[in-house]
């Protein structure tokens, strides 16, 4: 069994599939333009969602993160509402995920507000002025500034997400530097983990070697002994960061669970690649919604085969075993920067007396 109800300590809440940029590696961006095969839409405090998150559910988890594949969380227009119910539930802390390139100063302070002394915010910026919009494409640097400011007096506990390009690697103490302006708790200096499967982005990593992804070592000590990394992937053995490292699940916009964000990611994926083929073929001889808390209550969900046996029986098949997985949890390839990896470059700058908690 992938986790059984009592062991989820952490919900993954991808809220909407709404975003107001087109990051050129980001899943809902094809050809410079939004993904076809993408359904844009948000969740809502259903029936459904009031169900799973139960006030003993909630009480139970250590955290909520709100964080998408394809969309960005502020860009759902009941954020604040979800918040609100998720307290008032009895959960202990909520992290939120942003670009923070959209919404006004006050709707930020208002966030901050009910956010802080029990949860964090998460800006990935990547530069300074117009740096940022070479990889965050469509953003506003003035609308970014504001925010930041607007939300920096409200005390909320506060992060930076920066991935470190060659393009912007000239900027790193300028953002040290404003961040300590702003109040920021914490700079996580990100290395561009995708670039070694994803060369053709058009973006180069950084000089620097304390910023390289650490799979681009990796990388020819796999081909060497696997001869091309599908190969790899598919006999690697799996240590399953969400199953094992921190007891979490995944919720998508539509409200289907998985067991991470890198497994749902493939459901609406532009091009028939392998994560897709491999998803679709696990799941295809299941009924449509077997995993939507619209449907289904959690145990029902982890009862399920998918969650109870076919997922962890895969990862010792290299037949059936998802792509995915193996490339995410495999044991010689590093393809994350989420703290506590090795593309994960964590700074303090400011304790913070109301909240100190260590996120992912």
């Amino acid at each position: 069994m992938y986790l059984a109800p009592s062991q989820i300590r952490v919900v993954h809440l991808e809220i909407t599939s709404k975003c107001n940029l087109l990051c050129p590696a980001c899943a809902r961006v094809e050809n410079g333009a939004v993904n076809s095969r993408l359904p844009i839409g948000e969740m809502e405090w259903s029936r459904g969602v009031e169900r799973f998150f139960s006030s003993e559910f909630c009480s139970q988890l250590d955290y909520l993160y709100i964080c998408g594949n394809y969309g960005d969380a502020a860009a759902a227009s009941g954020l604040t509402q979800f918040v609100e119910h998720l307290f008032a539930r009895g959960l202990k802390g909520i992290s939120i995920c942003s670009n923070g390139s959209l919404r006004t100063p006050e709707w930020w302070a208002a966030l901050g507000q009910m956010l802080k002394g029990r949860g964090q915010l998460v800006f990935s910026i990547d530069g300074i002025g117009e740096v940022n919009a070479k990889y965050r494409r469509g953003s506003s640097w003035e609308k970014i500034l504001a925010n930041l400011e607007a939300v920096s007096q409200t005390g909320v506990f506060l992060r930076w997400d920066f991935i470190v390009f060659r393009h912007n690697e000239h900027q790193i103490d300028e953002v040290r530097a404003l961040a300590r302006r702003l109040g920021f708790n914490q700079i996580n200096f990100r290395s561009p983990s995708r670039l070694s499967l994803q060369p053709t982005l058009g973006f180069e990593p950084p000089l620097n070697p304390q910023f390289a992804p650490q799979n681009a070592r990796q990388m020819s000590q796999i081909q060497e002994k696997y001869g091309t990394f599908d190969r790899y992937a598919k006999q690697t053995r799996v240590h399953c960061k969400t199953q094992l490292d921190s007891g979490s699940i995944y919720i998508d916009f539509r409200g289907e669970v998985w067991p991470c964000c890198w497994v749902g990611a493939p459901r609406y994926l532009s091009h028939e690649d392998r994560q897709r083929r491999d998803l679709e073929k696990m799941i295809g001889k299941y009924e449509p919604g077997f995993n939507s808390i619209e449907n289904f209550t959690l145990e029902e969900i982890l009862a399920h085969p998918f969650f109870a046996r076919d997922l962890e029986q895969s990862w010792h098949d290299p037949e059936s075993r998802l792509f995915t997985c193996g490339r995410t949890c495999g044991e010689s390839f590093e393809y994350t920067c989420l703290p506590r990896y090795g593309n994960s470059h964590m700074e303090t700058l400011a304790t913070n007396p109301d909240f100190n908690w260590v996120w992912d």
